[in-house]
């Protein structure tokens, strides 16, 4: 925990040219699909809900424009349904993919309140994938889970745009966030030629970030 603060402490005294740069922890909710396309048809799948957890830095450039890269953990994926299957009910799997995600955001902030600011985010964010797991159920027969990372290429890219507000306190700085991600890139590597599968979602956010002040105070 010590360790934790410490670093904490050194980025956020940490300025390049009077640039503040100021820490925080984020964790939420990742609601995502799957879009497969081949030979110009297109389809999604079902939705999925991931865990989201990690860490930012707010450098700021101006004072309402700042950079925000972090590492987050961001469950992704997709589910379907197979109702054509003959067995009593629809078999369903849950492809769930966990990433290492790498925002890089900029962010645009307006006070509209001495406790109130809100702004909005637009990145790139590179995804290394953890694990791909295939949670499939068979009504009367059982459940299990089946690891698919052999099929899902290593490494996921896309758009990132949101919204949030930050409320400033004295020494913390709660935020909420919504973000959207787009994937651009395909993300299976068991796909026939011309064929892709791509990720997109949203993620709901609070965090806070912590002021120098508290840091030291800590200290």
């Amino acid at each position: 925990m010590i360790g934790i603060l410490i670093v904490l402490s050194v980025c956020s005294e940490s300025t390049i040219a009077q640039v503040q740069v100021t820490p925080g922890v984020v964790t939420g909710i990742g609601i995502y699909d799957e879009s497969q396309s081949y030979a110009g048809s297109s389809s999604a799948s079902g939705l999925n809900a991931g865990f989201v957890a990690g860490a930012i830095l707010d450098i700021a450039l101006s004072p309402t424009v700042s950079f925000r890269p972090g590492l987050i953990f961001s469950g992704r994926g997709g589910s379907y349904t197979d109702s054509d299957s003959g067995y009593a009910g629809s078999p369903t799997e849950n492809y769930n993919l966990n990433y290492l995600a790498i925002p890089i955001d900029f962010k645009w902030s307006y006070q509209a309140a001495p406790q109130f600011i809100p702004y909005a985010l637009l990145g790139l964010n590179l995804g290394i994938l953890l694990s791909a797991t295939d949670h499939i159920n068979i009504p009367g027969e059982g459940s299990g889970n089946i690891d698919v990372g052999s099929v899902y290429n290593p490494v996921d890219f896309g758009f990132d745009i949101g919204v949030g507000a930050e409320f400033p306190g004295s020494e913390l700085i709660p935020f909420v966030e919504l973000s959207y991600y787009l994937g651009l890139v395909n993300t299976s590597s068991d796909q026939p030629s011309g064929g892709s599968v791509t990720n997109s979602g949203i993620e709901i956010r609070v965090g806070l970030k912590f002021k120098p002040e508290l840091i030291n105070r800590v200290l």
